[in-house]
């Protein structure tokens, strides 16, 4: 018998027809059913491997075995009259007849019955139930010893397909899935972190770490993070797109990087205001961010803008924060509620007016942020933290060498960046809740005075050795988000700031040289280089002039009282560190001081001891100069939750070295420790801002 007559005979054609009917037949019952009960895409796609994997098996053992009235035979031990029953042929055939009809008719039914009749129940559905009744409010309480921290910046976030959010607290980054009751801890996130934003899959996360100044990510089942970039200076917003990049708000404008990691890119430059909350659209081109004037958020822009021509179109006057919908809707911030409108994805424009939605949602704790704590998934779920917009109110406090706080009897106002001049009598420091300007604080008398009073964001400030000058950092006179202006003033009020140097980015001073020829600054040069650390001289040069450039991020530099060493805080062992070289030769030693970690150090007065910060701590650090230099113990002098942020140092020491200016937030009342979840949101949305036909 030819091949071709084996093949027959033993009816392998017969039964790699039924075997590809029925597959075909699970394969679509299975593509039914598994969405229904909401079964992960890769089940899916494992039953559609096994399925076809089982083919040429099948096609192997119709050629191998052969069914006979007697039961199973190995083939080749079939005779042939007996291979030939006709029942046995018969029953084969009539069972093929019967799969092929059922394939048919369960493709007429698929195609012409169900799908219409589905869509005819939905639409039916929706026309007559009212949208509100669709919609559904969860409350979730965070545990008692649970609280939102960084609330300068945002602090939750929630995952494209709607399943998971995070948050911030004290100890991490808090992962709530919602088919579970409580949330976990991500195994790996540090507690100084913000800004959280989720992957497209939402399977990572990414966010920004204080104490070692870079974006990262991580995944939600926790581990090793993974850097970025270095990213020095907070951002205002972050996002993670479906092309791979990572997109952030930075001094010089708006940046894009690899979420694999890289040198971010400035797509589009910042000039005098400051830029926050950047989303790329789905067209790949257009980018939505929000334009907002420091220290008023609600008269804010908010603003699409083309990478490949450049075109800016201003969308809505008034507003913070926005998303897009694929409702065609607009969502923004504007107090402490949010807001649609409607906006077409082509034309790049908005319809209509503004409709509330909803109102009760905390905003950033600062007048120099624009983020509201929201998102919205693809599904339509919302999730928001329930509070207010509140003013940031702190306190001042001296802390002693074994923790015990002593207030000071001064109102609470948003203070930032305390410096205790020479004689320990004044205090000059940043306030922020209104003017953002430089003000005295007699110690004796505990009355606070404005020094500055123009309209920019003064910052740092930083007394002269004789006490009679106050250097400070500045937007004034056209620097703007993109550039600072360093000023100097007597800090008597006499007369006038007094421009000394204008460069990009953000530089603040922090340490005068002991012979008042001048001070040192730090800021953000640009995203390749990060921080470095210049010297800017009173007499001669109208340029700081670089003192200590690298590929790493240096910051917080701080001249000892003999003027012989220099402090500073690199980055270059992948985290914060606090180190010292010698001065003005910086090549002729240099030595570390920090362990494990540390930010804004600070010399004694009598030079021989060392302070630093590492999170919630504060610690000391003896220091031999003579005959050769070495480097003590790091001891903890006290903890607690007080005010760590950038700019110069958040507190300072007392000249006589006992204790030191805190700063302690006033306890949030804005807060309700309390995230809402809606379900079905988008119902709600179309109901009171039904988008055009």
């Amino acid at each position: 018998m030819s091949f071709l007559g084996e093949i027959k005979r033993r009816k392998v054609f017969q039964v790699a027809a039924a075997y590809a009917i029925v597959g075909w037949l699970l394969i679509e019952v299975a593509s039914v059913l598994l969405p229904t009960f909401q079964a992960p895409d890769w089940v899916m796609r494992a039953f559609s491997f096994v399925v076809i994997a089982g083919f040429p098996l099948a096609v192997i053992l119709a050629w191998a075995f052969d069914l006979t009235p007697q039961g199973i035979k190995v083939a080749s031990e079939v005779q042939v009259p007996e291979a030939s029953t006709q029942p046995v042929g018969q029953l084969l055939s009539y069972t093929i007849q019967g799969l092929i009809l059922l394939a048919v008719g369960f493709l007429v039914v698929d195609q012409y019955l169900l799908e219409p009749r589905i869509r005819s129940l939905a639409a039916s559905s929706v026309s007559a139930v009212p949208g509100p009744l669709h919609v559904n409010h969860f409350d979730y309480h965070l545990p008692p010893d649970q609280s939102f921290r960084n609330t300068n910046r945002r602090v939750m976030a929630l995952s494209p397909d709607g399943r998971h959010f995070v948050y911030n607290t004290g100890d991490g980054l808090y992962l709530r899935s919602m088919g579970e009751l409580e949330a976990r801890l991500i195994p790996g996130t540090e507690p100084s972190l913000n800004s959280p934003a989720f992957s497209p899959n939402g399977q990572a996360v990414a966010y920004w770490e204080f104490r070692a100044g870079q974006l990262k990510r991580i995944a939600i089942s926790g581990g090793a993070p993974v850097v970025i970039a270095n990213v020095p200076t907070s951002p205002g917003g972050v996002s993670w797109g479906v092309d791979g990049t990572v997109l952030f708000s930075h001094p010089e404008g708006i940046l894009r990087v690899s979420a694999n990691g890289g040198t971010p890119e400035l797509i589009i430059p910042a000039e005098d205001d400051a830029l926050y909350g950047p989303e790329l659209l789905p067209d790949g081109d257009s980018v939505l961010f929000s334009v907002i004037t420091a220290g008023n958020q609600d008269a804010g822009q908010i603003v699409v803008q083309s990478l490949s021509t450049g075109e800016r179109r201003v969308l809505v006057e008034g507003g913070s924060d926005a998303s897009y919908l694929p409702t065609g809707h607009l969502i923004y911030a504007l107090g402490d509620g949010l807001f649609a409108v409607r906006f077409d994805l082509d034309s790049l424009a908005v319809f209509g007016g503004a409709v509330p939605l909803v109102q009760g949602v905390m905003r950033a704790r600062s007048d120099l942020t624009a983020s509201a704590n929201y998102g919205v998934s693809e599904d339509g779920t919302l999730v928001y933290v329930a509070g207010t917009v509140a003013a940031l109110e702190r306190t001042l406090v001296w802390v002693d060498r074994s923790g015990r706080e002593e207030p000071l009897g001064v109102p609470p106002r948003t203070y930032v960046s305390p410096r205790i001049s020479p004689d320990g009598t004044r205090v000059a420091l940043d306030v922020r809740d209104q003017d953002l300007d430089i003000w005295i604080l007699e110690l004796a008398r505990e009355t606070l005075t404005r020094l500055t009073f123009d309209p920019a964001q003064d910052e740092s400030p930083v007394w002269s050795p004789d006490g009679q000058r106050i250097a400070f950092s500045s937007s004034a006179g056209g620097g703007g988000a993109s550039g600072t202006i360093l000023f100097s003033q007597f800090a008597d009020g006499t007369g006038s700031a007094e421009p000394l140097a204008e460069r990009s980015g953000q530089h603040f001073p922090t340490s005068f040289l002991p012979d008042a020829t001048g001070f040192l600054v730090y800021g953000t040069v640009s995203t390749a280089s990060g921080d470095d650390i210049s010297i800017f001289q009173l007499e001669g040069e109208d340029q700081p002039t670089p003192l200590l450039e690298t590929t790493f991020h240096e910051s917080y530099p701080a001249v000892s009282p003999d003027g012989r060493w220099m402090a500073y805080v690199s980055n270059e062992s992948d985290r914060n560190e606090i180190y010292v070289r010698a001065f003005p030769d910086l090549d002729a030693g240099r030595w570390q001081v920090s362990t494990d970690g540390g930010t804004q150090p600070l010399w004694a007065s009598d030079g021989q001891e060392l302070f630093y910060r590492n999170a919630e701590a504060v610690i000391a650090v003896p220091i031999q100069a003579d005959p050769s230099f070495r480097v003590g113990n790091p001891e903890v002098m006290f903890e607690g939750g007080y005010v760590l942020e950038q700019g110069g140092p958040n507190y300072d020491v007392s000249p006589d070295g006992e204790r030191f200016l805190m700063i302690k937030d006033v306890e949030d009342t804005s807060t309700s420790a309390q995230i809402v979840i809606v379900e079905n949101w988008f119902e709600e949305i179309s109901r009171l801002a039904p988008a055009a036909e």
